[in-house]
């Protein structure tokens, strides 16, 4: 079964060379994914994503909003 992160490596491996700040942006991923923590900074990884993926298009267009009705 194809997990998310392994979906994600591949979609990097489409792309052509990384820019320094989408290597940066690709480093940071890994660690706030793999460091063990139950819950992450959403709006964080967001930015990184859109820096990877999207070479920042996004940010300026996409607000991310977490609903005061998710707790838990």
């Amino acid at each position: 079964m194809l997990t998310d992160e392994d979906a994600a490596l591949q979609a990097i491996a489409t792309l052509e060379e990384l820019s320094a700040e989408q290597q940066v942006a690709l480093q940071s991923i890994s660690t706030i994914i793999n460091n063990g923590e139950p819950f992450v900074d959403v709006h964080e990884l967001f930015a990184h994503y859109s820096v990877l993926y999207f070479r920042k298009l996004l940010l300026p267009r996409v607000e991310v909003l977490w609903s005061p009705r998710l707790t838990l």
